[in-house]
């Protein structure tokens, strides 16, 4: 929200200080202005309108019924013979769950696809499973790579070969479509989901027809062929001197190609317009090259032009702002007014987007200050991270004491999600009676992950020693006896928590039972996977409880480094003081590797 509103007020300031330089400037700078501040906002607009597509089918993909179908079908592609496969996966039931989920979010006209990273296509929309069990073209699987890479790709209008070889593509040449990872549990991307028929393209032309200069400007899109792939302003001027037929659009037809002269004038070049070059604009866009033109050149119509143009390399296409020398060349005393009514269409789209923003804040805030989240009513803010924060809340029927964890909304990045995520799905697989609980988990309306997990009242392990000092040797033992198998049970299943210190150890009386001991915490976890699949190799964890080859290797996951970690607890337990407390901040990490710590026995005021 933050960026947008500043994007929004930085432009439209911007703006309007050029608007009250223009009378004070020769036609020159007018022109260059005039270009590029057009062009500039509407670059800005075009981001967001790709970053909305891009979180649109971020959330789809990240909903479990769609997970659930994915892994459904993939099983199907592992099982069956390759003479019934497509008809196995045309008849599994996962295929209508998928339509009415998609369905059910969108609405009916959503068009969708989903391939596994075999690179063969699992589902689509069509009602005859148009493709379902063949494999991508190589352009396809080229662009496939990229999602299985991690990346949203947003694929523009035009006539594109099909992602799924032999598939037979609808006629529509302005369809906008993106394709996303959809993960499974471990966070591995398993497939990529294509989905278009939102209104993405229309959405576009929308952003595109605000910002057209005067009587001869136009702002166009257009792919690295020079293909226009949106609507063109002078659609009559093409019909007339037969570039297209009266019924036909430019979006995907029409290339942006200099017939040497100016055609509506009439012109006749003696070649065909395929072999006619590029505009000048087009040849520079193409090869990724950002520039202003204020010269003069030819555009497709063969009119003498000035234009600015910008190239979104991720996504391989371009924007093209372009106005008629001869309406430059005219008088300037309307410059003023039409800039300012250009600002206000301007400033009503920023404001569209920016109260679009605004209402997501909305629906965030409200689950605080309604103090109601689904089922659950917040009670009280009793603990705050760096990625989440936690709330004391009782469900409205059962009246239990529960306590909520909810991501934080200023740094819901992908990223972070992935790991939030990841968090509450590894930790409800885990039963063992000393790991925390976990209930439930959800989104919010605002977009935020939470998740509902038992409320313990009682002290960490750290508050303990703060309180009282060190723990005897036979009440240390009995703590770690509980802790040693909640980690038990979660090396088993493939799970390293990889942040076991004293302040993610409570000590609470459970089922009658007192001096119960409870593992909280699992946001660092981290599934047992070979080194070259990790997700991440950032540091994480508490350094004085990390073992030596974890900080060498930031993306090892072995179970050994939660029994070190706890080996540090107990040293803290039993001593009152944490492994290497004598050494300043700036030397531990070198210390870790290179010495090992004082011996309990030393340090310990108790006989160990």
């Amino acid at each position: 929200l933050a960026l947008g509103l500043g994007i929004s007020a930085v432009v439209l300031a911007t703006a309007f200080y050029i608007v009250s330089l223009l009378q004070y400037r020769t036609e020159a700078e007018l022109r260059d202005s005039r270009l590029t501040t057009g062009l500039n906002a509407t670059v800005l607009s075009v981001e967001l309108w790709m970053e909305r597509e891009r979180q649109q089918i971020e959330l789809l993909a990240r909903d479990p019924e769609v997970r659930a179908c994915l892994a459904e079908l993939s099983s199907i592609t592992r099982d069956a013979q390759v003479s019934d496969l497509k008809d196995k996966l045309l008849q599994a039931d996962a295929q209508a769950r998928l339509r009415r989920q998609i369905h059910a979010t969108f609405g009916e006209a959503a068009r969708y696809a989903i391939w596994d990273r075999q690179f063969m296509t699992l589902a689509d929309w069509s009602s005859d499973g148009n493709g379902v069990g063949d494999a991508a073209s190589p352009s396809g699987a080229a662009l496939l790579t990229r999602v299985f890479a991690g990346e949203t790709v947003i694929r523009m209008p035009g006539a594109h070969e099909p992602i799924t070889a032999n598939y037979v593509l609808p006629p529509d040449r302005s369809r906008v479509s993106v394709i996303a990872p959809v993960r499974d549990d471990s966070g591995r991307v398993g497939g990529a989901l294509l989905l278009f028929g939102l209104g993405a393209a229309q959405r576009l032309e929308e952003l595109l027809e605000v910002v057209r200069v005067g009587k001869t400007g136009e702002t166009y899109a257009f792919d690295k062929n020079g293909r226009m792939i949106s609507e063109s302003r002078f659609h009559d001027s093409l019909v007339a001197v037969g570039l297209l037929e009266r019924e036909q659009s430019a979006s995907g037809l029409l290339l942006i190609r200099d017939p040497g002269g100016e055609l509506t004038a009439g012109f006749r070049p003696r070649d065909e317009p395929a072999a006619w070059p590029l505009t000048k604009m087009a040849q520079l866009a193409v090869q990724g090259r950002d520039g202003v033109d204020l010269d003069g050149y030819r555009n497709y119509l063969g009119a003498e032009v000035i234009g600015a143009w910008h190239w979104f390399p991720d996504a391989e296409f371009g924007i093209a702002l372009e106005v008629q020398m001869r309406e430059m060349r005219g008088t300037l005393r309307w410059m003023r007014l039409e800039t300012n009514v250009l600002l206000l269409m301007l400033g009503l789209s920023f404001l569209g987007i920016v109260l679009s923003l605004l209402r997501l804040r909305r629906l965030r805030a409200n689950v605080v200050s309604n103090r109601q989240l689904g089922q659950y009513r917040l009670v009280e803010k009793i603990g705050e991270g760096g990625m989440a924060t936690v709330y004391r809340a009782s469900h409205a029927l059962l009246k239990r004491p529960t306590a909520i964890k909810i991501l934080k909304a200023e740094i819901a990045n992908r990223r972070t999600l992935a790991w939030f995520e990841r968090e509450v799905q590894l930790v409800s697989h885990l039963r063992h009676p000393n790991t925390i609980v976990v209930y439930d988990y959800g989104v919010t309306p605002g977009g935020l992950l939470y998740y509902v997990m038992e409320f313990l009242e009682g002290k960490t392990l750290g508050e303990l020693v703060a309180e009282s000092g060190p723990i005897s040797v036979s009440r240390t033992l009995h703590l770690l006896e509980q802790a040693l198998g909640a980690l038990r049970e979660a090396h088993q299943v493939g799970v390293v928590h990889r942040d076991i210190k004293p302040q993610n150890l409570m000590v609470c009386q459970c089922g009658g039972e007192v001096d119960f001991l409870k593992v909280l915490d699992f946001g660092l976890v981290k599934q047992i996977v070979p080194a070259d699949q990790a997700m991440s190799t950032v540091l994480a964890g508490t350094p004085r409880y990390m073992a030596p080859e974890r900080l060498l290797e930031p993306q090892e996951n072995d179970p050994r480094s939660d029994l070190y970690a706890l080996g540090a607890v107990a040293y803290y337990l039993l001593s009152g003081q944490e492994i290497y407390a004598e050494v300043p901040a700036a030397q531990l990490l070198t210390r870790i590797l290179q010495q090992a710590p004082a011996p309990l026995a030393q340090v310990a005021s108790q006989p160990i």
